[in-house]
């Protein structure tokens, strides 16, 4: 058995408007090796009104990491810097290359409210974890669909710039 009753995650946003980054850390007491995904979400509404979420992959955030030990005394985690704008530009990318002309568009701003989630799923190298984490139990374990996870987020206000935006319905 994996337990899991310790997952802390501490953020914060640095810098000013064209020059943000957000510097975090989190430790547990998963072991050292523990697969995490870093996610930056935003969302928008499309002409349906329905609530769509704004992402991107690039440098640091949308991809995989790794637990390091002794990140915060004995416990294994995780620290970085995530470029805020840099995440823009990529979310922007990612829109506009798979917007086709059946896309619902988006008829409001991208929110100014950006996420910063940190999940341990399922696929662990570390095979203690089990199949869909089923050896992963503890204080700090949920079930999502037929897999254990364990999740924490953080939210900024942290305003997409102009050139980052989409075009919209309104504009």
């Amino acid at each position: 058995m994996i337990i899991c009753d310790l997952y802390q995650l501490s953020a914060e946003l640095k810098g000013e408007s064209g020059r943000r980054k957000i510097s975090y850390s989190l430790y547990s007491d998963l072991p050292a090796g523990t697969r995490a995904i870093i996610s930056l979400e935003r969302f928008y509404y499309n002409s349906r009104g329905e609530k769509c979420v704004w992402t991107g992959v690039g440098p640091g955030f949308g991809d995989e990491a790794f637990f390091k030990p002794n990140i915060y005394g004995d416990f294994a985690g995780l620290e970085d810097e995530i470029d805020v704008e840099l995440f823009d530009r990529c979310a922007l990318e990612e829109f506009e290359a798979i917007i086709t002309s059946l896309s619902l568009g988006v008829v409001c701003r991208v929110s100014d409210e950006l996420q910063l989630i940190i999940s341990v799923g399922a696929r662990q190298r570390i095979r203690a974890f089990g199949k869909n984490n089923e050896n992963l139990t503890g204080g700090m374990v949920a079930k999502k669909g037929s897999v254990n996870i364990v999740e924490a987020e953080i939210s900024f206000n942290a305003p997409v710039l102009a050139e980052s935006q989409p075009f919209t319905s309104n504009d």
